[in-house]
Parts: C-alpha cells; sequence; structure tokens
C-alpha cells in the first residue's frame, strides 16, 4: 500500500519501492566528528549537496521556498541509499546502548541532531524508538524473546520481503512514536525500513531481500464522507467495498540503457521519485558519446502495479446519498489480494494527486495509497 505519487508532484512514489522506501534516501549521514567544527558550521556531511525536496534537515540548514513543492512520496518505498551509522540513532535507556564496537569514535554529543523538514521530530529520537520496540515489545512480560524480533528471525527463514507491525502493538508500547508515524507517515516509515534492515543485516549478513514494514490495525478507522484536507499526508485506515480491479500495471524500478555507438549497457539505474536520471555521456572510456544512450526495456526490473477502486459500504451510505469512493495504488504482493464485492479494511496513506481532465484544466482527485 505504500506508493509514492502526491498532488504537486512530478511522478509516482512506492510503501512500498531495486528496493524502495517511500521516501528513501532523505537522510544525512554523520560525517567525521573529529574534524573541529568553525562556528555553526554543521557535523553532518554527504558526499553530494542535500537535494532540496528533502524534508530531513538539520538544525544549519535553510529551507528554499520551492521545498514544500517537491516532497516525495515514495511508498512505503520505501529504498535508502545513505544509511544512517549506528552512532546516529541514540538509545535513550541503558539498555539500548550499542557496544563500543558498534558505535565507533563518534563523540555523539558534537553531532547535531536531524529533524524532518518543518517539525521538531528528531530523526535520532525516531530511529532510537522504533529499535527499542522491535527489540523488546512483548505481549507476554514473561516472554524472553521480543514479539517482532521471533517475526524478523522468521521473516528472514522464509526469505520474506516485509513485516506486518500491528499499530495497536506501537500505541501500547510508545504512543509519542505511534502519533508521529500516523502524523508523518512518509518519513517515519524510510526510518522503519532502515532500521529494520539494519537489523536484519546484523542477524544474517548474507541476506539480500529488502524488507518493508508494512502498518495495520489502527486505532480508528475513518469514514470516506469524512475525509478532508487535514488527512491528507496522514496515515488512515478506511472500510469499504471493492468495486473495481484494474489490470497489473508494470512500473520501472531499475532501468538499463544501451549505446546506439559502441553498444555499451549502462548498470541498472535505480528509479528516484519516480524519475529516470539518464545518463547524458556513454560509459565506455573509448566512446563516451553524447546522447547516444536508449531505454532497454528487456532488462529493465519491473514492479506489479494495480488500482482498485473502494466505495462505502450500503449502511454508511445516507438515504438519497451517493457513495463515496477513493483509489488504492496496490504493490507488489498486495496485488489481486482483493476482488470486486470484497468488503476490506485497508490502511495507507491518503494523497491528492492532480488529474488532467482536458488540454487546459486540472482536477484533483484523492488517492489511498
Amino acid at each position: 500500500m505504500a506508493s509514492d505519487s502526491s498532488p504537486t508532484r512530478d511522478g509516482p512514489s512506492s510503501p512500498d519501492v531495486g528496493p524502495t522506501s517511500p521516501i528513501s534516501n532523505t537522510l544525512s549521514s554523520p560525517g567525521d566528528s573529529r574534524r573541529p567544527k568553525r562556528g555553526r558550521r554543521s557535523t553532518y556531511a554527504t558526499p553530494s549537496p542535500l537535494p532540496s525536496d528533502s524534508r530531513f534537515r538539520t538544525p544549519d540548514a535553510t529551507p528554499t521556498p520551492t521545498a514544500t513543492n517537491s516532497r516525495r512520496r515514495g511508498g512505503r518505498g520505501r529504498r535508502a541509499s545513505e544509511t544512517p551509522t549506528a552512532a546516529a540513532a541514540t538509545p535513550s535507556s541503558a539498555d539500548d546502548v550499542p557496544p563500543s564496537s558498534e558505535a565507533g569514535d563518534m563523540d555523539e554529543d558534537e553531532a547535531p541532531p536531524t529533524y524532518v523538514w518543518g517539525t521538531t521530530v528528531s530523526v535520532q529520537d525516531v530511529n532510537a524508538a522504533i529499535l527499542r520496540f522491535l527489540r523488546h515489545f512483548r505481549e507476554n512480560p514473561e516472554q524472553i524473546e521480543g514479539k517482532y524480533m521471533r517475526l524478523i528471525n522468521h521473516v528472514i527463514e522464509i526469505e520474506g520481503d516485509s513485516l506486518d507491525v500491528d499499530a495497536q502493538d506501537v500505541f501500547d508500547y510508545d504512543g509519542d512514536l505511534y502519533a508521529k508515524m500516523v502524523r508523518y507517515p512518509l518519513e517515519v516509515l524510510a526510518i522503519f525500513d532502515i532500521v529494520l534492515m539494519d537489523m536484519v543485516v546484523k542477524i544474517n549478513p548474507l541476506f539480500e531481500k529488502h524488507i518493508q514494514a508494512r502498518i495495520f490495525n489502527l486505532k480508528s478507522s475513518t469514514s470516506m464522507r469524512n475525509l478532508n484536507p487535514a488527512d491528507v499526508e496522514k496515515m488512515i485506515s478506511l472500510k469499504g467495498m471493492i468495486i473495481r480491479c484494474s489490470s497489473i500495471i508494470p512500473e520501472i524500478r531499475e532501468a538499463v540503457f544501451r549505446c546506439l555507438v559502441c553498444g555499451y549497457y549502462s548498470e541498472p539505474i535505480v528509479v528516484d521519485r519516480g524519475r529516470i536520471n539518464e545518463p547524458t555521456i556513454c560509459g565506455r572510456e573509448e566512446c563516451l558519446s553524447k546522447n547516444a544512450m536508449t531505454l532497454v526495456h528487456n532488462r529493465c526490473r519491473f514492479a506489479d502495479k494495480q488500482v482498485v477502486r473502494l466505495q462505502e459500504t450500503p449502511d454508511e451510505i445516507p438515504e438519497g446519498g451517493t457513495p463515496h469512493t477513493v483509489s488504492l495504488l496496490m504493490h507488489d504482493k498486495l496485488v489481486d489480494a482483493g476482488k470486486p464485492g470484497d468488503r476490506v479494511e485497508v490502511t495507507g496513506i491518503y494523497r491528492a494527486m492532480s488529474v488532467r481532465i482536458g488540454q487546459t484544466q486540472r482536477s484533483v482527485k484523492s488517492i489511498y495509497q
């Protein structure tokens, strides 16, 4: 249910997601803490300038006027290319303090926190809270191993690609984390996937699949008739009846290009925020032809996508009223999970996207990912 499209964005998003992660590579990596600081210069450094559409900013970063219009959705594809190190997550309890071999030589006191753009939500705090939840949540205090540690080991054993997380468990363990997850799902789910993959790599370094977190069972569901602009970009739960399903739509995830001059094939290029960075120069040193690269469809990697129409159930429609509907973007294993006539409860991120209704006109419709 994680996908990435937005009202004023260019192109779609996907939680879900090479591997994707709704919002994937928007974290800044800690720099070398031993480098002396000058004035208010941030100790976070990245190999390239921070993209203008990132919602993660350090305290010294100045947002540009166009930043709010370039936010990506990603689904829940949710895929991060820049993974925070263990030192970036600051545990808030003594039992979560990593060993010295994991923490490294960085002095955490010198590293400024990173915040979700436009908020006071600290990325490090969310990272540590998710790590505590996955490690220590237990349905019964007498249990030795946590619930989600068992589930993670099971997913690794069966080579799965998703971890189902009960939102009620998150609320019972950490109400503040639950509130942030519902209010800022694009950012929190991206951090969730990063923390989850870090744990998977520590358990089994040879595991190659990307595992995503799939949230279900929110504390309350929303009626379609009560949806309003305040719900946009938030995680909500809806009940309804499926009335229409589209055919399976291939969505490109990795693109491969070939040089028309020498026949050189490029390395797979991961789709970033719905866009493909097409190479302008041939990668072979003996060629270096400009604007000679063409897309090779047979070597690209695609993911399944489906558009499902969800309608209010008859008992929610007032007498003489017209039933309300929303569109659902289903990805990967959620494709064909339901058929017309099924009554379902879905959890996802409520988005709005522009739809062209004519040569010069656009309208806005609701879409639920």
